[in-house]
């Protein structure tokens, strides 16, 4: 820890570097001929500036002194949420060995019978059965093979492959797994080639269903001279690499905000769902209701001609009355009792109003 906060301190008085990964200046002090006694390190610290803040350094490693480092740092947003895409490569002055970390790959992965069942609807519907980003875990070489191999081949890289090693996978605790391996390989120039991942992975099992979140490391370094010797000093850099916490720090806030950005984005898209929803039930059972009180009017209408009757509404008040049919009028007096006849009455003489017949379609 001691060594970290020593290498930290180190970085940040010496005002690290341009976008493209130059030397501090202490560092570059260092690359003067040793004196008598001294020999010169086989390495000098170079940091990685993040340019979408301040310029600020991220973190720094270690790379063989005299070699040429270059950067380029970029970040994909998921919503506000931002990831780092980090490209890496160094090389040798004679350009004859080199070295390349590719950006940070993430995966994410579930499995379960609620999820196959699912999956099994959606190709029914014709929908699709995989998310993007969606991919099983697998081992380091499977996946060099599989995936890495495939995307440097679609890049122009053809890679004969020659030979492969996979490492013991470490057991971080709490569902966390860490594996690497290699697959070592000739490029058509006859160069020799070595790609490398180191997988790490999150898994949890929740009430059945298997949920994985994994990550994909991968370097590929390259040789016209001594490729285990080139490969040792790539393992030297990824075990140097130091943090700047100050930088952490920052990412952890833009972080933090735009998770919070996301769910208040979230939220307001599950009240406009959750609107839109309600307003489609509520048509369904309009239409529903409509179309059941319809039937019922009918059979109400089909019932009453069966028993010879009829329905009577009085227009003033709309209040109905069904008395027997085949009669030419039918009135009503103040107390509701109703009158059939043939014979209409004369409306001066009598207290009674007459009753419209309800056509059968507004029963």
């Amino acid at each position: 820890m001691k060594r970290l906060l020593i290498l930290t301190a180190l970085l940040l008085s010496s005002g690290l570097a341009a976008c493209n990964g130059q030397t501090p200046a202490a560092a570059k002090k260092t690359s003067r001929p040793a004196t008598a006694g001294r020999p010169a390190a086989p390495y000098e610290v170079r940091g990685i500036i993040d340019p979408g803040i301040n310029n600020m350094v991220a973190f720094a490693f270690k790379i063989p002194r005299g070699w040429q480092l270059h950067q380029s740092f970029q970040r994909a947003w998921s919503g506000a949420v931002p990831s780092n895409v980090i490209y890496i490569n160094f090389y040798s002055p004679d350009k004859r060995n080199g070295i390349e970390y590719l950006p940070e790959a993430n995966y994410h992965y579930v499995d379960g019978p609620q999820t196959r069942n699912m999956a099994q609807m959606a190709a029914q519907y014709g929908g699709a059965t995989r998310e993007l980003g969606s991919l099983p875990p697998m081992p380091p070489v499977a996946y060099i093979k599989k995936v890495l191999l495939p995307q440097l081949a679609k890049a122009g890289t053809q890679v004969r492959v020659t030979g492969e090693k996979a490492n013991a996978v470490e057991n971080l605790g709490q569902g966390r797994m860490r594996a690497s391996g290699y697959v070592d390989g000739v490029l058509a120039s006859g160069r020799k080639v070595r790609l490398s991942a180191m997988l790490t992975s999150l898994t949890n099992n929740l009430s059945g269903e298997v949920y994985c979140n994994w990550t994909a490391n991968t370097s590929v370094t390259q040789s016209d001279t001594d490729l285990d010797a080139v490969y040792a000093y790539n393992l030297a850099a990824q075990k140097s690499v130091v943090l700047n916490p100050v930088w952490q720090q920052q990412i952890q806030q833009l972080t933090n905000t735009g998770v919070q950005s996301n769910n208040a984005e979230a939220q307001k898209r599950m009240a406009i769902q959750k609107d839109f929803q309600d307003y489609r039930n509520k048509l369904y059972s309009d239409v529903a209701a409509n179309r059941r009180a319809s039937q019922d009017r009918r059979s109400e209408a089909f019932s009453d001609a069966l028993r010879g009757e009829a329905k009577y509404e009085d227009a003033a008040t709309g209040q109905r009355v069904k008395v027997t049919d085949g009669y030419s009028h039918v009135y009503q007096d103040r107390q509701g009792n109703t009158l059939s006849t043939n014979t209409p009455l004369d409306a001066g003489q009598v207290n009674w109003q007459e009753l419209q017949r309800v056509e059968t379609k507004n029963y």
